[in-house]
This record gives C-alpha cells, structure tokens and sequence, in this order.
C-alpha cells in the first residue's frame, strides 16, 4: 500500500517540477548564417527549395496551410519562428498532405518554436542518412500515423 501512495504522490509532483522549470530559448542562429525571412506558404517552399547549407528560415506569424511537403535535402537549415512563440506559428498540412516536413539526407536539420498539424502519416519524416535532428519547443497536433519517422538509410543506419 505504501508504494502505491508514494507512486501516486510521485505523479502528483511530476507537473509541478516540469512546469517550474521550463527550458530556455533556443540559441539564435550563428551570426554567419544566411538567414531569410518568410510570410507566405510560396515564400516558405522557395526557402526551403532554395536553401543552402548554413541557412535559417525565420517564419511570421500565421497559419501556412500547406499544399505539398516542405522537402528539405540541405544539411544545416533550421526552421523557426520569428517571433519565438509556437503557438503563433503553425504548419498545417489539411489532413492530406503525407508529411507536412520531409528530411531526405539532410544532417542537422532543427525545427524550433513552432506549431506542426494535420498530416495525413507524420509530420515529421525523416528518411536517408538524416541524423542530427533537433525539434525545439514544436507543438506536434493531430497526425494519422507517427508525429516523427525516422526510417533507416540503405546501409540499414538510421
């Protein structure tokens, strides 16, 4: 009986001692980073399309409402808010697309202080020899499948 109530109390605590300390900001891109500023869905794909290694894509505020997957193949790109608030910025793929964020190969790829939803599978997939990933304070929100997949690379490494 005793354990119970010590499991029990122990529960009762865990919110409290999460919430009390909470994690600090992420760092701000490295000055040597090329950074881009988006406020559209065709300004966001471009970036993603576009960039180049070493490259930070600062996102508005504001509901994108994808058409088609984010495809990132550049190592070194992060995804993030521009004002630092995930509830502000938020990724949808409608329920139809596959993954709203697809990381083919692609080595150190964060996505930080933003919101992630409606996918048809994940919405996060990472596939290849994509390693290093980093998700910074991201709301992951309603996925049929995985919210992250992670699937090996032809040698069987994942």
């Amino acid at each position: 009986m005793r354990i119970y109530l010590f499991l029990a109390a122990l529960l009762l605590l865990i919110p409290h001692t999460v919430l009390a300390s909470p994690c600090g900001p992420f760092p701000p891109p490295s000055p040597d980073d090329h950074i881009v500023t988006v406020d559209t869905v065709t300004e966001l794909k471009e970036a993603v399309s576009n960039a180049k290694e070493h490259t930070t894509i600062l996102i508005e505020d504001g509901t994108y409402e994808l058409t088609s997957n984010l495809v990132i193949r550049t190592d070194h790109v992060s995804l993030r808010s521009k004002s630092g608030n995930r509830e502000r910025v938020v990724l949808d793929g409608g329920q139809w697309i596959g993954e709203p964020i697809l990381i083919l190969g692609a080595r150190h790829v964060s996505v930080i202080d933003l919101s992630i939803q409606n996918a048809y599978f994940h919405l996060i997939h990472m596939s290849g020899s994509a390693d290093n990933f980093h998700a910074y304070n991201v709301y992951f929100r309603d996925s049929r499948e995985q919210f992250l997949k992670v699937n090996q690379d032809s040698t069987g490494v994942p």
